[in-house]
């Protein structure tokens, strides 16, 4: 069985459990964006891999063979892929407001008292 939570656990686990997007764009945009981005890196993969391919092509000794084989290896394009960055947690974004109004002058809790 499990035990009931108090009101103060809800919130804590509300806190880190909830997220919110801080990237900066609205909702539907990080989603478009998401697939262009993948999409995008995808295109300059392939694009290099054919410049590779077509300099194989123009070459035909093996020391040329084998320096774009180590080119293909080691290339930068290969490396860079598009990752996803996560929602940040809802007591971070909190946290961050409340400091930004704290800098500025907005504390609530001075204005209270």
């Amino acid at each position: 069985m499990t035990s009931r939570r108090t009101p103060q656990q809800k919130k804590q686990l509300s806190y880190e459990k909830d997220r919110r997007n801080t990237y900066g764009e609205r909702g539907a945009h990080s989603r478009h964006a998401i697939r262009d981005n993948k999409d995008n890196a995808e295109r300059s993969r392939r694009h290099h891999e054919n410049q590779l391919l077509q300099a194989v092509v123009a070459t035909v000794d093996e020391e040329g063979l084998v320096s774009i084989e180590n080119a293909v290896k080691s290339s930068p394009a290969h490396k860079k892929r598009f990752h996803k960055i996560p929602d940040t947690p809802l007591r971070v974004v909190i946290a961050r407001k409340i400091s930004g109004r704290v800098r500025v002058g907005m504390n609530i809790r001075k204005k209270a008292r």
